[in-house]
């Protein structure tokens, strides 16, 4: 008999392994993102939520970073127009590739200028590319006053609990 909870695994020479039973459970969506709910269902429980899908679409910084999907597909690209002023902006960038060899890791990070990454969205295959290369959390404090405004501090932050912000990134 096993103990509660446990599974055999393995069995091999004589020796038993036990594994538990996987514990991940589905962390719920809530029906709205008003700061009540969140607050009765996730933050004062100090349970995990999921925002509807959407909550966020009307910060500045997803209706002007990005281009409007065009008819044809739902694919948004970076705005470069918007985007092109603070190409200057120093950023964490990351660059994947795939497959990794010897001279080419799988996994850089680096700092860079926006206008590399801008660069790279315009010319870059959108598929079957062996490098990748995108932003890597950027500290929100760290980019240009203009489009830090373009990321404000949601309700959610700001009156669920305290409104503390130690860090915030993109």
């Amino acid at each position: 008999m096993l103990p509660s909870g446990l599974r055999l695994a393995h069995r091999a020479k004589g020796i038993r392994h036990y594994t538990n039973p996987p514990t991940h459970h589905k962390v719920p969506v809530l029906e709205n993102g008003t700061v009540d709910l969140f607050r009765e269902r996730a933050f004062l429980p100090a349970l995990p939520a999921t925002l509807p899908p959407g909550h966020f679409a009307h910060l500045p910084a997803v209706t002007a970073w990005f281009t409007e999907p065009s008819s044809d597909d739902a694919t948004q690209t970076l705005n470069h127009t918007y985007l092109s002023p603070y190409g200057d902006t120093i950023v964490p960038l990351e660059l994947t590739s795939h497959p990794p060899t010897p001279t080419s890791p799988a996994f850089r990070r680096f700092r860079g200028p926006l206008h590399l990454l801008l660069n790279w969205t315009s010319t870059a295959p959108t598929s079957g590319a062996p490098y990748r290369l995108y932003l890597a959390q950027a500290q929100v404090a760290d980019l240009p006053p203009r489009l830090r405004a373009d990321v404000p501090v949601p309700d959610l932050v700001r009156k669920a609990g305290k409104g503390d912000v130690y860090d915030a990134n993109v």
